[in-house]
């Protein structure tokens, strides 16, 4: 089961409309903490008398939530150059602005990735429009910073997600066919279901992995 995924920023890059940023772009993968995803690198602004570099989403839909659920934005903030060791560079400020209000303010100075997630529950049940904003507090020097995996999601909320993977390199050998109704087997762990389906009847599995195994062309 994973959180209901309310917007995926990222996901979601295309719409957006970028302004007073040296540079903004998508990051197409990004991998933290062993997750895939994928990040948007924002750069404060050369002039930071012109305010806060903006990417902004119009016409975000929040869905309305339940009493034991809450609406948060979830991301992982992160710095190219760690700017504690860097004369000059005093960090950055990511700032969510909710119809042009700051709502959330979170100051970074060193390179490693930290998750962090703001309320948005008093937001729910409208449409509204959300920006991404990096702050250059005293300048901008060494500025390169990103957003992890921004989303908003519906704590509480949760739903199965299903991941389909083909496996190759397991030989079927000495399996006979009983009939052309397809057999299916299911395996369930905490995090996940396995599933596999085969028109062969009588299905050996643990053989197959070894013998899968034990083959050096095999692969999965």
């Amino acid at each position: 089961e994973v959180d209901t995924v309310v917007i995926d920023f990222a996901a979601e890059y295309d719409r957006a409309a970028s302004e007073n940023s040296l540079r903004t772009r998508l990051v197409k993968r990004l991998t933290i903490d062993k997750t895939d995803g994928a990040g948007i690198f924002q750069h404060s602004p050369g002039d930071i008398t012109a305010g806060n570099a903006r990417l902004s989403f119009a016409d975000v839909v929040l869905p309305p939530i339940s009493a034991n659920e809450k609406l948060v934005m979830s991301y992982y903030k992160g710095l190219n150059v760690d700017h504690t060791s860097k004369d000059g560079a005093d960090g950055v400020g990511f700032v969510v602005a909710v119809d042009g209000k700051e709502v959330h303010r979170s100051l970074k100075q060193t390179k490693e990735w930290e998750k962090v997630s703001c309320d948005l529950s008093q937001f729910a049940g409208r449409t509204a429009n959300i920006s991404l904003e990096m702050d250059a507090l005293g300048n901008s020097s060494f500025d390169q910073a990103t957003w992890g995996h921004p989303r908003i999601i519906i704590a509480g909320r949760r739903h199965t997600r299903k991941v389909i993977r083909k496996v190759f390199g397991i030989k079927l050998s000495g399996v006979k066919a009983a009939s052309a109704a397809a057999t299916t087997l299911h395996e369930a762990t905490n995090g996940a279901v396995t599933h596999v389906s085969s028109f062969y009847r009588h299905l050996d599995l643990d053989a197959m992995t070894r013998e899968a195994a034990a083959d050096p062309h095999a692969r999965a």
